[in-house]
C-alpha cells in the first residue's frame, strides 16, 4: 500500500503496539513517567505520569494518555462539571431493545447518517433506505459476533 492509497484513511485500535507511542507522546509533553509493579501476582502494575504537581495513574499507557487528555480538556475541576450522557447514548444504540420504534423519524435519520460513517470505516455499505428493524438486527448481530451480510442490511 502506498501513501496515496492510505492518505485520509486510518484505523487505530487499542493494542499493545500502541503503548510505546502513547508513552512517547506523554514524554514529549514533559511528563515524568514511572511504572510501579503490583505486589499481587495476578496484577501487572500501574503506569504513572507526573507534571506540575499533578499525578495520573492508570493500568496501561493508553488509559494514562486518556486520563491526561480528560484533564487537558476539562481542567482540574473535571469531576465537578456537568456532562452530557454520551456513554448512555452510545450504549443505548449498541444494546438497542425496541428496534428503534421509540425513536422519532428525525432522530432515526440522524442515527443512520452517523452510522454510515461507521459502516464506511468497516468497509460495509448501509443501504438507503434502511428499516428500523433491519438496523436493529445488524447492531444486535455485532454483539453476537455475527458477520454482516447483504441480506442483513436490507431485510424488514
Amino acid at each position: 500500500m502506498n501513501d496515496e492509497e492510505i492518505q485520509g484513511r486510518l484505523r487505530l485500535t487499542d493494542a499493545m503496539n500502541t503503548y510505546n507511542p502513547a508513552l512517547t507522546v506523554l514524554k514529549n509533553k514533559g511528563y515524568h513517567l514511572y511504572f510501579v509493579p503490583d505486589e499481587r501476582p495476578q496484577c501487572f502494575g500501574d503506569f504513572w505520569a507526573m507534571k506540575d504537581g499533578r499525578v495520573f495513574i492508570a493500568m496501561d499507557p493508553l488509559r494514562l494518555l486518556g486520563l491526561i487528555g480528560v484533564w487537558e480538556g476539562m481542567g482540574d475541576g473535571w469531576s465537578h462539571l456537568r456532562y452530557e450522557d454520551i456513554w448512555g447514548q452510545l450504549t443505548d444504540i449498541g444494546f438497542v431493545e425496541d428496534d428503534f420504534r421509540s425513536w422519532d423519524e428525525n432522530a432515526f435519520q440522524q442515527l443512520t447518517r452517523e452510522l454510515r460513517l461507521v459502516f464506511d470505516a468497516m468497509g460495509q455499505d448501509l443501504p438507503e433506505p434502511v428499516t428500523r428493524a433491519a438496523l436493529a438486527q445488524i447492531i444486535k448481530s455485532w454483539s453476537e459476533g455475527e458477520e454482516i451480510t447483504g441480506q442483513d442490511l436490507s431485510g424488514e
